[in-house]
């Protein structure tokens, strides 16, 4: 839960500074090149992290099999980011072509590089989450989002061109690969270099079923910028996602309740502990529900009404809307 309060917290930090030191536009140019990059690093990682999440869950009494399912997948989520890293970059003058906008060509180019370890972290983190091993997946997510949020404020309070702010992504994993194979390291979780062939179609099978889930998800959240982006200037997608940054607070609930359940109920599943599995389902049902609940009340307090009159969507467009006009 700590990774998801820094998550937002850092979320709202980064845009309040960029809107304080630098502008709109910058606002607008920054989190158009962030969703191009999020949206691609799901394609990237393939849904690989998911099937080591799961498989590591259901193999954290056998230590070698864990091994080889680890190395595999940390393979092929190298290789994968460095192919990401490398369209990305080439393709960051077409971004800015699409959106009409050189700040965001610069910004996405800058941060193409992240892309190569992304997917690796991804993995590396869903391995740790299998493991149960939580404080040190909550501690290492927390300072990918740290690290980013004061190079950001650093860019925003320096004279620096202000496009060299998603570098950040680059250094936040980084810091985030070397500190997970060091605690990997020291408690004697590091595998054994050998790559296990057998595990790549398993990785990939799984990893393809559950691509569209990650894709969707951030495309949900981040979509609405790059559709703002093509008709409307940075200054616009700025005043718009700082509204919307708001919104995109609820759907972390939903990834709190992925990251602690899915690997209790791999267990509960392969030990056939039934009863655990309706717990953890009627669990979830109520953890989900949270989102969904807190629209309408909100929407009735603005409102003034009983009857609920808004929904993500709405609001965001309200709100920016609102400040545009100010």
């Amino acid at each position: 839960m700590g990774g998801l309060v820094v998550l937002a917290a850092s979320g709202i930090l980064i845009n309040l500074v960029i809107a304080a030191f630098r502008d709109a536009s910058a606002l607008g140019a920054f989190n158009q090149a962030y969703a191009i990059y999020i949206v691609a690093s799901q394609i990237a990682v393939f849904g690989l992290h998911y099937s080591v999440l799961r498989h590591a869950a259901l193999y954290d009494r056998d230590t070698e099999e864990r091994g080889r399912l680890l190395v595999n997948a940390s393979t092929w989520s190298l290789t994968l980011g460095i192919v990401a890293a490398a369209v990305v970059f080439a393709a960051s003058p077409l971004f800015g072509l699409i959106l009409d906008s050189d700040s965001v060509a610069a910004a996405t180019a800058n941060a193409a590089p992240g892309l190569m370890l992304f997917p690796l972290n991804k993995v590396l983190l869903g391995y740790l989450n299998g493991l149960r091993h939580m404080k040190a997946f909550s501690l290492l997510q927390s300072m990918r989002y740290i690290l980013v949020m004061l190079w950001v404020t650093a860019v925003s309070v320096s004279p620096w061109a202000f496009e060299l702010c998603t570098l950040g992504f680059l250094i936040a994993e980084a810091a985030t690969a070397l500190g997970v194979s060091l605690y990997l390291k020291s408690h004697g979780m590091f595998p054994a270099l050998r790559f296990d062939a057998g595990w790549t179609r398993r990785h990939f099978v799984f990893g393809g079923k559950s691509l569209l889930a990650g894709i969707f998800v951030e495309l949900n959240s981040r979509m609405d910028v790059l559709l703002v982006g093509l008709f409307l200037p940075d200054r616009e997608v700025g005043i718009y996602s700082f509204a919307a940054m708001l919104v995109d607070g609820l759907y972390h609930v939903l990834a709190f309740v992925r990251i602690n359940y899915n690997p209790v109920l791999v267990g509960t599943l392969r030990d056939r502990e039934w009863e655990g599995a309706r717990k953890l389902l009627r669990q979830t049902r109520n953890m989900s529900s949270l989102p969904r609940r807190a629209w309408p009340s909100a929407s009735r307090r603005r409102s003034g009404s009983s009857r609920p009159t808004s929904c993500p969507g709405r609001t965001s467009t309200w709100a920016s809307s609102r400040w545009a006009s100010s």
